[in-house]
């Protein structure tokens, strides 16, 4: 499985864009991933990193076809 070679900051914007796009509240996004609320407000607001970790993770919650489709991973 590759990861397309995107900046931080790219996979970051487009969590949050499918967060929004799809309704999702990121209390509920954290708790499916097993993440505190904080550590997805971090995420969000770009003080952290999208990680292997939880690309991982949301694919393993939201399947393989939407990890591509957010994170460019396939």
């Amino acid at each position: 499985m590759a990861l397309y070679k995107a900046e931080p900051i790219e996979l970051t914007v487009r969590l949050r864009e499918w967060v929004q796009e799809t309704g999702q509240y990121q209390k509920d996004v954290a708790k499916d991933l097993g993440i505190t609320v904080e550590h997805m407000s971090r995420i969000m607001n770009g003080r952290l990193n999208v990680t292997t970790d939880i690309i991982g993770r949301f694919a393993l919650c939201y399947g393989f076809a939407t990890a591509r489709d957010v994170f460019g991973v396939g």
